[in-house]
């Protein structure tokens, strides 16, 4: 009698998170012959999960959403699924589904689970130590992620430090791996073209990623290198407390300011069209984007915080500011617009840093030796 194959659950709070994000540990899973399920709720992108030769489940389960009764229904959807599936391995991304489904899986104890903490989020960068809701979500990740044959991934040091200093998690549950990586052959560099100049902001459109720090930046900009294109590319992201309407993005378009490109499958082409590459955020787990900028030998300009640092080093591959100062970003953004040859330096250093230190395969790796080792009993 054929012995039933390992099982192992990714649960992510959207459909294009686990696409841009967990598809790669996923597709390994498989190679490794695990059966693999993977639970998220379905914005539209399922079908390319299932594409992918995975086990899509439909989770009902609201972003942003606060209602009790809805957050219960949840909950249970949460203990049903792994009731049923069984797995023997959880791996949750984002807040609820790394509270709820700890949560779920402590009450059942059948699962070893590996939570990803991918960034503190709007809670932690924008809202005070004595907010009702950030207390309650300090609370929550201290109920969820100390329980027994559980680790947590995070992919900043400054992220776990924080944890463990405010009393979320016990530093023996941790583990530090930076990053998502990046696949080096999928982003790499194109031979330079003539054309537009583009200074490109790759995000969701969120206040916290910089968003209006870059807007004033380029009026400041504007007027001495009117032929230079502002880009922002990336979805409107109506499921977060932090996003910019996108009748604020059209507005800016309309002034000349900037063009607002949307979401765009293709990131390793639309990187190789910009000439430099922009990410002036509050604070980030690890910025995938900047990789793969990076990876495509783009100069990078970013902020001094948490996640940001641990990828840009101070003209080595790219510029450090303070964070919140558009000044300093239109300055960082004058200084490679007017020193071509030395942007073109830091991009080359960029892409061997990307190799040696970020790429996806070795991230991969160190995800899997979270597995094993619980497996293990260790």
């Amino acid at each position: 009698m054929e012995r039933s194959r390992r099982k192992i659950l990714i649960v992510v709070n959207t459909d294009w998170g686990f696409l841009a994000y967990r598809l790669p540990i996923a597709l390994e899973a498989v190679k490794l012959g695990w059966e693999v399920f993977v639970a998220t709720p379905d914005t539209g992108d399922a079908h390319l999960i299932k594409a992918a030769g995975l086990n899509h489940i439909t989770l009902e389960m609201s972003r942003k959403g606060l209602n009790p009764f809805r957050e219960l229904k949840t909950m249970f959807e949460f203990w049903r699924l792994y009731r049923d599936l069984s797995p023997q391995i959880v791996h949750h991304v984002t807040v609820k589904p790394i509270i709820y489904g700890s949560i779920m899986a402590s009450l059942l104890n059948k699962s070893f689970v590996v939570n990803a903490i991918s960034g503190l989020g709007y809670v932690f960068t924008s809202l005070p130590k004595n907010n009702v809701v950030r207390l309650i979500t300090t609370f929550l990740y201290k109920l969820a992620l100390n329980r027994s044959n559980s680790k947590t991934i995070f992919q900043n040091p400054d992220d776990l430090n924080l944890f463990i200093e405010e009393g979320m998690i016990e530093k023996s549950k941790t583990r530090l791996i930076l990053g998502s990586g990046v696949n080096c052959s999928v982003f790499s560099p194109t031979p330079a073209k003539i054309g537009d100049v583009i200074v490109m902001l790759p995000a969701r459109m969120l206040f916290d990623k910089g968003i209006y720090e870059f807007v004033n930046a380029v009026t400041l900009l504007k007027a001495d290198y009117p032929k230079v294109k502002f880009v922002l590319v990336g979805r409107a992201d109506d499921g977060n407390p932090a996003l910019i309407p996108t009748k604020q993005l059209r507005a800016w378009e309309l002034a000349g300011l900037i063009e607002w490109w949307g979401y765009k499958r293709n990131m390793d082409e639309v990187l190789n069209l910009a000439s430099m590459v922009v990410l002036p955020s509050y604070r980030e787990g690890l910025p995938k984007v900047l990789l793969e900028a990076a990876a495509c030998s783009k100069p990078i300009i970013s902020t001094n915080v948490p996640g940001c640092k641990e990828i840009v080093r101070h003209e080595v591959n790219g510029l450090l500011i303070p964070p919140k100062d558009e000044v300093a970003l239109a300055e960082a953004i004058r200084r490679l617009l007017d020193n071509p040859e030395f942007a073109m330096q830091l991009g080359e250093n960029g892409r061997e840093i990307v190799q040696n230190e970020f790429s996806e395969a070795l991230v991969v790796e160190k995800t899997f030796e979270v597995y094993a080792h619980l497996l293990a009993g260790k």
